[in-house]
């Protein structure tokens, strides 16, 4: 509720995702509900789950439902790379400053995108920014300057 009180904070009621559609998300069972993730639909999944919307990075820009970011924070619970994948043509506009990535290699093993890590570094590099790990699960991606 206190993020709604935020003028530099937009809340967008969507999961990030490399499509526009729906996919399955189920709900963390930790005291915050922080652990939340979407499901492969693909894979069968214990516990309760309800269906999203998912959009792009770039949909959600393109139809005005939140403005061009500075800075991106990704923490998707091991769906880094399609978030990532998501942002497309965002990564390449020069106002988007820095990206983090709290990356999951557990979940992206289970999920069998044990490359996941690998290719989300290069995206970045190809897109321009300067890649540091700042420990062993997050990465920090600033935008080189021309």
């Amino acid at each position: 509720q206190s993020v709604r009180l935020l003028g530099n904070v937009t809340l967008v009621p969507v999961a990030l995702a490399d499509r526009d559609g729906t996919m399955r998300f189920r709900q963390g069972l930790d005291a915050m509900g922080a652990t939340g993730q979407l499901i492969d639909a693909d894979r069968t999944s214990a516990g309760a789950w309800i269906e999203v919307t998912v959009l792009r990075g770039d949909t959600v820009v393109a139809r005005g439902m939140a403005a061009l970011p500075d800075v991106v924070k990704i923490d998707v619970e091991g769906f880094e790379a399609e978030v990532l994948r998501g942002l497309g043509a965002l990564l390449d506009r020069p106002s988007l400053r820095a990206v983090c990535v709290e990356v999951h290699f557990g979940l992206l093993d289970t999920r069998g995108q044990r490359n996941a890590p690998a290719e989300i570094e290069r995206r970045l590099y190809s897109a321009g920014f300067r890649c540091r790990w700042a420990d062993h699960s997050h990465l920090v991606a600033v935008r080189v300057a021309p």
